[in-house]
């Protein structure tokens, strides 16, 4: 019946290895949606930052008092010289799809899932993909600052390798800081 541990293909419990291979892309599967959070918490982040720094540097200059046909002359100078700049800048992106910044979190899962290295392990049943996947969810609930959830997972890919241990300053270090979802600061 195939539930016996005699099996010749080395499968064991399981009826050809199906359900094994099944969960090993799940894992694969659930470290790039891991991936993709923890890119969309990284541009959270860093837009969160860009704007803060903007509004301290904005409010810590003087505000020049303008005419409505300076404020023109401006904007006019602006624009001509962000045009110039875009005609400069060099063409850096071969595909549409990188120029937009909110689509970079789904590249980064979709350069996951069809690097070789992970397809290769996963097609292995090598248990480095249960590794990857607990140290994904651990840096993806480090980022939403859930400390117990971080520790867990990190502690479960710790088990089976040591280097992933060495996330726990870095976790920590995320912890203290508080990024995470409401942005404040400890």
């Amino acid at each position: 019946n195939g539930h016996t541990t005699g099996d010749t293909n080395g499968a064991g419990l399981w009826r050809g290895g199906v359900p094994l291979r099944v969960l090993y892309v799940l894992a694969d599967v659930l470290t790039a949606l891991a991936v993709r959070g923890i890119a969309r918490a990284q541009m959270r982040a860093t837009a969160r930052t860009a704007a803060l720094l903007s509004s301290s540097s904005s409010s810590s200059s003087s505000a020049p008092t303008t005419t409505p046909a300076t404020t023109a002359a401006t904007t006019a100078t602006e624009a001509a010289a962000a045009a110039k700049s875009a005609a400069a800048a060099p063409k850096y992106f071969v595909f549409d799809v990188f120029k937009d910044s909110d689509s970079i979190p789904d590249v980064c899962a979709v350069a996951y899932l069809v690097l070789p290295f992970s397809v290769l392990t996963c097609v292995a049943l090598d248990t480095s993909v249960l590794v990857r996947t607990a140290t994904a969810v651990g840096l993806f609930f480090a980022c939403q600052s859930k400390t117990v959830a971080t520790a867990f997972c990190i502690a479960l890919a710790g088990y089976v390798e040591m280097r992933p241990l060495m996330f726990f300053v870095g976790a920590a270090a995320i912890d203290a800081c508080r990024v995470g979802s409401d942005g404040a600061a400890a």
